[in-house]
């Protein structure tokens, strides 16, 4: 089993987010997401205001006992999510538009098996993180 040694610390965790990064996404993505990523990724109470809490999903390095669906995120432990830097990290991030009102992005490492997952649901006139896997290893 590999480990990238870079994220075993949530600091570390951190600064992953606080970067810049080029996202590929789907055509036909929904005409307001771009806006509200950028400044969803920008602007800390924004970002607050548009999550979901307590947020459903998954711990880093989850165990199995995690994947019952019952975790969730609590705004105290929350650490902003920015944009990645692509060069630095080695991630990309993929946008997969399921349909106008709910749109997957997948955090993607390019050579080694670890994956990040948010999802966005637009509710009601506004769009909403309402689900984070934090840094877990996959299946190759």
């Amino acid at each position: 089993m590999r480990f990238l040694p870079l994220f075993l610390g949530l600091g570390l965790l951190a600064s992953l987010w606080s970067c810049q990064s080029d996202i590929s996404s789907n055509e036909g993505e929904a005409a307001d997401f771009g806006a509200f990523y950028q400044r969803f990724l920008s602007d800390e109470a924004y970002q607050m205001a548009h999550i979901t809490f307590p947020l459903e999903g998954l711990p880093p390095h989850a165990e199995a006992s995690d994947m019952d669906g019952q975790y969730r995120w609590e705004k105290s432990d929350w650490v902003m999510h920015r944009v990645i830097d692509q060069e630095r990290t080695g991630f990309h991030s993929e946008l997969i538009n399921i349909d106008n009102d709910l749109i997957i992005e997948r955090i993607v490492h390019r050579r080694d098996p670890y994956l990040m997952e948010r999802r966005f649901a637009k509710l009601g006139q506004e769009w909403y993180l309402i689900y984070y896997a934090g840094l877990n290893e996959v299946a190759e």
